[in-house]
């Protein structure tokens, strides 16, 4: 069989394309990659390489033109310039790129500038960035400066313009210790010496107050971690990042990691520590944990390493030195002034700064220290440069200054600000414990403040430094209001504070907040004159305080005992309405509750006994409510004293209304009321009411769409996508894996070893955020690692889901997904004078075959490429003759463009992947069979291949991505010849058009992402439920689109809800369809298509039965065809994404055993099965179950199924 199958596959399509027969007609011209501004130093020949490349491979000669004479250009586009002094400035002129037949020009442009001229040749030190602080008062922190010097030279360190209270050693290590008086922002450089040059640092501070408890007796809080952004590293240098965690109650707080990098550490005032190495380029993702000895906060961290530039060019690219933006300054004439410019350069360069268009009383050192001096005659605004250069590149800040006239005598100084003083929060005290807040303020000139109270309690004071102090007693409880005055001896600023001040805790619970007491609601009481009446106040403390009762604004009648047993003794004079208050209190706290009487005369001795009686509700239960359906319903209530009733709803939605006279409920059911509402519907007879809470429940109606002898439809319905569940984690410990023969899109694994889990990304592509399932989940989840996996590697997960089971990989962008070989054809080639064909050679050779595949991967996933075709064969179709006989044939088939692309993306295809050796042939060659989409996967195979020089990058037609001709030759692997149009026309467009289209790096893979819109499916009914979630929070209301597509015509019904809140939807079908159903779900924000596929062989439910290794699956009378030969009946078993294949002779004899060892043989469909196994040739085994064995006998392959006879699908079982 194998050898008929490959002579099927040569005889329906062999082809080679050889460009060179039509390279004229077809010839692309070629293009220029990167062409960036070069910089040229007079005394230095300067050369650099011009790129361009040729979809068509032909050779490249270079040229230039209105070019300077010191520039010149080799054929091979290496461009040399050597100007003179003469020279400096800036030039244009085209540089010319000719593949023989077409030419292309671009324009370059080069400066010509002046050497630089090094005050010695020893090189300054190279200093480490230095991380922005954040410290607390009283805590000591330290931080080492990372520095070296080229030359080896012995390092100093130092500070300028420091505080006291920082200090460094002669090792470069930074110690800070903050005391209150330093809150505020503090700028400052470090200095670090090699004996010649100095490299200056700036460095930042921000000292804050360390926390003060301003109830330490509270619940206890978990600590708070500011959200921690992506930290960007490089390779070979440190870094620094100070975790932001603050607690409620003030307790210590302790760091620590999980998951992280061993080159990754947290100090014990959460500074994160970075010492990457060249092996740790990539994406990273671990957890801080920050504990207050009770409770514990998580955040992830991620982290990006980027690889140092390379030994080829140790000093980096050069960056230009960055300078602060520089405020206006603002000066008195008679007075100098200064101002330090902050500058820094990444690649330590020695900086250098100079001045441009200043005024001659302004000038700057080299430190960088801008000077003043202005004069009477130099008042006004004043703007100039400051120029700051590294030797070769240069910043330029803008200095903006106003000086003013010095003040009179009577004000000498300049103009005088008021103290600035923060904003201070309300404060939260208690009774007997002292407690303290500073108030924090400054003053833009520099004056002594001095601070005051107005306003406030004598238990309030404040010192000279602006530190309150609070002393509250037990009298003070309550809310109290102040005032803070801050003075620079000419202007004050005043800012309010608010204190609350609670009681302490009571004797029995002293640790907890006391409670006030809770007093249950109590009713409108109905008394009548001339009789008692009693009502027991039920009232309660969370404390188990003892209650004390009393009654505040009774009347004289009205009583109450040490239990809170209320007595009323009404006389005829006392008619009416009263209202007044019961407390209850705990010792401390006291609750307060209103009550109303009614007192209404004794009855007269008709009916001395008659009081209002309230409405009485009949039993309360609504009909449910369908969206879009109109609402009709009564409620009823009676009235003992025969009053009149008046109905009334609360909390109703917006379209229903109620007759206040009759009690009929109506409206127009609306999708706003959808679930259950909670109502309170109300019977007044204008004296009592009688509330009743109700139930609404709304549902939508379910509609369907019915469609006949279809081949492809599309159905669209809004829809309310909720997020999907997203389960994060970290990868670590990566390892390679075997670079295997053959690769598959959907060939990713997960491992447990016991006690952690694994990923390995077997795939030729880099692994993103991926759908997964795990045992009990309803519904796919989405699984984010922080960061990408390379392909063909493993990874230790640590993930923030303790406890999962039965991890799986979800593959929803199912097109174009063949059987790769790329490692199968090892042949030697020795013969160079033959054209010979074998697998892509590990490295770069591979790497562009996985590259080019991974494209057209993510091409025929995504939304666009689909309209892309259709649009495209649409417009085109009359050109290519297999897609005019296609709609000659077929006229109410799928059209021509959507049938050839699910036929190129039907999974299964054996796709080899070869390079053409020694003798050129053609630019690519290929063939193969025609995958056949009334199957659910294809059963054939086929070869593409491509000239070695377009993917050998030690040769000049290389070829980043060589689409246009390895996609071309992949469509001959699936038989589609040059009349097709997905060679010569669509190939073309996809390469030359849609990928750059994209907006993506070609030179490197796409990611293996999930689809946007995640489904999940079960099989109800010989139908399919599909539901709907979204990767992406929609935010809004999704019109998601279902395209329904089959080979041979189905008859379904689609159900759904008439509602947008919704997000599934079932397919029923007629008849059991004959061919697959393809469907692809995507929505207007969609990207990537969700592609689904079913059969009837899933739709149907089959009796199962397992051995302890083997599962057996008897196929159901529904699907087996009778007409299939004895080739079509062993492919009956097979399935995507299974292990599942027909059942040999030896395996149906252990069913066999199975079922007469359990009596189980007499529900067996058929007495005969046939099976996998070919004893001779074009024979397989026909087996019997008789009662008391099994027999087996030869069945032609040629024969069919027939009537009597069955099929038992098999599988291991994996323990």
């Amino acid at each position: 069989m194998n050898k008929l199958f490959l002579g099927a596959c040569i005889s329906l399509s062999l082809m080679g394309c050889n460009s060179e027969n039509t390279s004229v007609q077809n010839n692309e011209e070629p293009s220029f990659q990167g062409l960036e501004k070069i910089t040229a130093i007079i005394g230095t020949p300067t050369t650099s390489k011009i790129h361009a490349y040729d979809n068509d491979g032909d050779k490249l000669v270079f040229s230039l033109s209105e070019q300077p004479n010191w520039v010149s250009i080799s054929k091979e586009g290496l461009l040399t310039a050597n100007p003179t002094q003469a020279d400096v400035g800036d030039y244009q002129f085209k540089v010319i790129v000719s593949d023989g037949f077409v030419a292309k020009e671009a324009v370059v442009s080069i400066s010509v500038e002046l050497p630089s001229t090094p005050e010695s040749d020893n090189e300054a030190p190279v200093v480490e960035d230095l991380p922005e602080l954040e410290l607390i008062t009283n805590q000591i922190e330290s931080v080492q400066v990372e520095a070296f010097d080229k030359e080896s030279d012995e390092l100093q360190f130092s500070l300028s313009g420091h505080p006291e209270w920082i200090s460094i050693d002669q090792k470069g290590m930074i110690t800070f210790k903050p005391k209150t008086a330093n809150v505020g922002s503090h700028t400052y450089l470090v200095l670090v010496s090699d004996g010649v040059n100095i490299t200056q640092k700036p460095m930042a501070v921000d000292v804050a107050l360390g926390m003060t408890p301003v109830d330490p007796d509270l619940i206890n809080n978990a600590p708070v971690i500011e959200a921690v952004p992506e930290i960007s590293l490089v390779t070979g240098r440190n870094g620094f990042y100070k975790v932001k965690a603050s607690d409620k109650n003030g307790d210590a707080l302790t760091y620590s990691l999980i998951g992280q990098p061993s080159w990754v550490s947290i100090s014990p005032t959460g500074q994160l520590n970075f010492k990457p190495q060249t092996q740790h380029e990539g994406q990273h993702q671990f957890i801080v944990l920050v504990s207050d000895g009770s409770l514990t906060a998580k955040q992830v961290v991620r982290t990006k390493v980027a690889l140092a530039m390379t030994p080829v060019e140790p000093g980096l690219v050069n960056h230009a030195p960055t300078v602060s933006d520089i405020p206006q300054i603002n000066l008195v004439t008679g007075k100098s002034g200064q101002h330090q410019v902050i500058a820094s350069d990444k690649n330590g360069d020695a900086l250098t700064y100079t001045l441009e268009g200043q005024p001659e009383w302004a000038t700057i050192s080299q430190s960088g220290s801008l000077s003043f001096s202005p004069k009477t005659t130099d008042e006004g605004t004043y703007t100039f440069n400051v120029l700051v250069s590294d030797g070769s590149l240069t910043t330029t800040r803008v200095v903006t200054t106003k000086v003013a006239l010095a003040m009179t005598p009577v004000e000498p100084g300049l103009i005088n600000n008021a103290p600035e003083v923060e904003v201070l929060p309300e404060l939260k005290l208690v009774t007997g414990k002292a407690s303290q807040q500073q108030v924090v303020a400054f003053d833009k000139n520099g004056d002594a403040l001095t601070f005051a109270l107005e306003g406030h309690p004598d238990w309030i004071s404040i010192d000279k430094s602006g530190l309150l102090s609070f002393k509250p007693a037990t009298e003070h409880e309550g809310v109290h209001t102040f005032k803070v005055l801050v003075s620079d001896g000419s202007l004050t600023t005043i800012r309010n504070v608010t204190v609350d001040v609670a009681l302490a805790m009571t004797p029995v619970d002293p640790d907890l907040v006391n409670n006030i007491p809770e007093i249950a609601s109590i009713p409108v009481i109905q008394l009548v004159t001339g009789r008692t009446g009693e009502y027991q106040v039920v009232a309660t403390d969370k404390n188990g305080d003892a209650l004390t009762y009393a009654l505040e604004g009774q009347p004289s009648w009205v009583a109450m005992d040490a239990t809170g047993l209320m007595s009323f003794a009404p006389q005829t004079e006392d008619e009416g309405k009263y209202t007044f208050n019961v407390l209850v209190s705990d010792g401390s706290l006291t609750a307060k509750s209103e009550v109303n009487l009614n007192v209404a005369l004794a009855m007269t001795p008709v009916d001395p006994d008659l009081i209002n009686h309230a409405p009485v509700w009949e039993v309360v239960k609504l009909p449910t409510a369908v969206v879009g359906d109109e609402y009709h319903f009564q409620i009823k209530a009676t009235d003992q004293d025969g009053d009149e009733i008046s109905y009334s709803i609360q909390n109703a939605p917006s379209w229903l209304s109620i007759d206040s006279k009759t009690g009929w409920i109506d409206g127009l059911v609306t999708e706003e009321s959808l679930g259950d509402v909670e109502l309170e519907v109300s019977a007044s007879d204008d004296g009592l009411s009688a509330v009743q809470s109700v139930v609404l429940s709304t549902e939508g109606k379910m509609l369907e769409m019915a469609y006949n002898d279809v081949h492809d439809v599309t159905f669209e319905t809004p829809m309310t996508l909720p997020s999907a569940e997203v389960i994060y984690g970290s990868a670590a410990d990566d390892s390679a894996l075997e670079i295997t023969k053959s690769v598959y899109v959907d060939d990713v694994v997960f491992e447990h070893d016991g006690s952690d889990w694994y990923l390995l990304n077997k795939t030729h592509m880099p692994l993103g955020v991926v759908a997964i399932n795990y045992q009990g989940a309803e519904f796919p989840a989405l699984l984010d690692l922080g960061r990408e996996i390379p392909p063909y590697t493993k990874v230790k997960l640590a993930l923030d889901v303790d406890t999962l089971e039965g991890l799986t990989y979800v593959n929803q962008k199912t097109m174009f997904d063949p059987n790769i070989g790329l490692g199968w054809d090892t042949g030697e080639c020795s013969d160079k004078a033959k054209t010979c064909y074998n697998s892509p050679k590990i490295g770069p050779e591979r790497e562009t075959f996985e590259r080019t595949l991974a494209y057209i991967h993510e091409a025929f996933n995504r939304v666009s490429y689909v309209e892309e075709v259709e649009k495209f064969f649409k417009a085109n179709c009359s050109i290519y003759s297999v897609c005019t006989n296609h709609v000659a044939k077929f006229p109410d088939a799928i059209n021509y463009g959507y049938h050839s692309y699910l036929s190129i993306g039907q999974p299964g295809h054996d796709l080899t992947m070869r390079s053409m050796r020694n003798n050129y042939a053609a630019e690519g060659m290929g063939g193969g069979s025609w995958p056949d989409i009334s199957v659910m996967e294809s059963a054939g195979g086929g070869w593409a291949s491509i000239w070695e020089e377009y993917v050998d990058v030690n040769h000049g037609a290389y070829r980043i991505l060589p689409m246009n001709t390895l996609f071309h030759e992949i469509a001959h692997a699936y038989s589609y010849s040059h009349s097709s149009g997905w060679t010569y026309g669509f190939a073309d467009y996809t390469a030359s058009t849609y990928i750059p289209s994209l907006g993506m790096d070609v030179g490197k893979k796409p990611v293996l992402t999930s689809s946007d819109l995640i489904a999940s499916y079960e099989i109800v009914d010989s139908g399919i439920r599909i539901g709907l979630k979204s990767k992406v929070d929609r935010g809004m209301v999704s019109n998601v689109k279902f395209r329904f597509a089959t080979n041979k015509k189905a008859s379904f019904k689609v159900n759904y809800l008439n509602v947008e809140g919704k997000n599934t939807i079932d397919v029923k079908f007629d008849v059991l369809p004959t061919a697959p159903i393809h469907i692809q779900i995507w929505d207007d924000e969609s990207t990537y298509l969700t592609t689904l596929k079913f059969d009837a062989f899933m739709l149907v439910d089959h009796v199962q039965y397992e051995t302890e290794d083997m599962r057996f699956t008897v196929v159901s009378s529904q699907v087996l065809n009778k007409l299939a030969d004895g080739w079509a009946v062993r492919k009956h078993c097979d399935r995507p994404d299974s292990k599942m294949r027909l059942a040999t002779r030896a395996q149906y004899q252990e069913l066999y055993d199975y079922l007469q060892a359990n009596d189980k043989l007499g529900e067996m469909p058929y007495p005969n099965y046939l099976t996998y196994d070919e004893p001779t040739g074009y024979r397989i085994w026909n087996v019997h179950f008789e009662a008391d064995k099994m027999t087996a006998w030869h069945h032609n392959m040629y024969d069919r199924l027939g009537e009597n006879r069955g099929l038992v699908c098999a599988e291991a079982i994996t323990h």
